[in-house]
């Protein structure tokens, strides 16, 4: 009798070191220094800080990290990528609006516009400033406005210039 219960203790009392020496190693690699900044990577890209995010994801020694580890921060760094690339496109659109509205382009600057209210990497500051570049938009552009940008399309572009509207379809003809 106490030689089996001696036995089922000490069988037991192995198994539950196992399972805490097990549990303690986890505790430890997932309080590495390379999962914190994992996680911190993250939470920056979360918080639409690309920048911040790629350089700590790019300091974060893969070889540290357990395999599921390394695949998130494959994927952070591919979205991040993804981010910048939209976050530059973002700024550029608006950079194009600003130049569209100078030179009247209307339609031009507006739907450069929307691209950038609807681009979800832009950040607040250049939505904010497409949304105030929107505001500046006329309500109804004024008609001139597309004439240029239709005028290339069509091959009659110099008979315009030379006679009254209605005399290039009858020099066509």
């Amino acid at each position: 009798g106490f030689a089996l219960v001696r036995k089922r203790l000490t069988t037991a009392w192995a198994i539950l070191s196992v399972v805490v020496a097990a549990n303690v190693g986890t505790t430890r690699a997932l309080a590495s220094p390379e999962s914190d900044a994992l996680q911190r990577a993250i939470e920056l890209y979360d918080n639409g800080d690309y920048v911040s995010a790629q350089e700590t994801l790019v300091a974060v020694d893969r070889s540290k990290l357990n395999k599921k580890q390394q695949g998130i921060r494959e994927e952070y760094l591919n979205k991040v990528k993804v981010a910048l690339t939209m976050a530059e496109k973002a700024l550029r659109d608006l950079e194009d609006a600003e130049t569209a509205m100078g030179a009247k382009e209307w339609q031009k600057a507006q739907t450069l516009i929307a691209a950038v209210l609807k681009n979800a990497y832009a950040g607040a500051q250049i939505k904010a400033a497409a949304e105030s570049l929107r505001r500046e938009l006329p309500a109804t552009p004024p008609p001139q406005a597309p004439a240029p940008t239709a005028a290339p399309a069509t091959s009659a572009q110099p008979p315009p210039a030379e006679q009254p509207p209605a005399a290039p379809p009858a020099a066509a003809t």
